[in-house]
């Protein structure tokens, strides 16, 4: 199933490319973004590898928040830094919430810029929002219009940059 589904959106991800390229204008004159992804279900995976791999940025996907936290933990240990966070709230082993705190632990400890942390829920933002903002995070998106909000992240990023 999960092949059937991950071919019908790459099938009507290829049909729309060339509009989507057009509405894709984000400018990166100065270095390749990093983007970091923590989401548990699988076709949100690949909905973002298929959003994400169609702009100037390098991303890691990771499965849950507890692997979310590990990679970037690593990637300031290896140079290699995140530039944002995308994160699902409602994942196993550690969720986005508990994770989005201990990012926050590790730049404080470290004397580290904050890192933009993004929350994506499916969930009512009402009963979501204020938890989200407690634990670091500086936005909450819903998951029906992740297309559209990866692009205007990166673009605002960009734009602060």
């Amino acid at each position: 199933m999960e092949k059937e589904i991950e071919k019908e959106i790459g099938n009507g991800m290829e049909k729309g490319r060339e509009k989507r390229r057009e509405k894709t204008n984000i400018k990166n004159d100065k270095k390749t973004i990093n983007v970091l992804v923590a989401e548990d279900e699988k076709i949100m995976q690949i909905l973002y590898e298929g959003v994400l791999k169609k702009l100037p940025v390098d991303y890691n996907i990771t499965k849950d928040g507890k692997e979310g936290l590990e990679t970037f933990i690593n990637g300031y240990e290896k140079g290699k830094a995140f530039d944002l966070v995308l994160s699902d709230i409602n994942m196993p082993r550690m969720d986005g919430i508990t994770m989005a705190r201990e990012i926050r632990s590790y730049e404080k400890e470290n004397n580290l810029k904050k890192t933009p942390l993004y929350a994506i829920t499916a969930y009512e933002f009402a009963l979501v929002k204020e938890k989200c903002f407690n634990a670091g995070y500086e936005r909450v998106l819903g998951k029906e219009s992740i297309v559209k909000d990866v692009n205007n992240i990166l673009n605002e990023y960009m734009k602060n940059e």
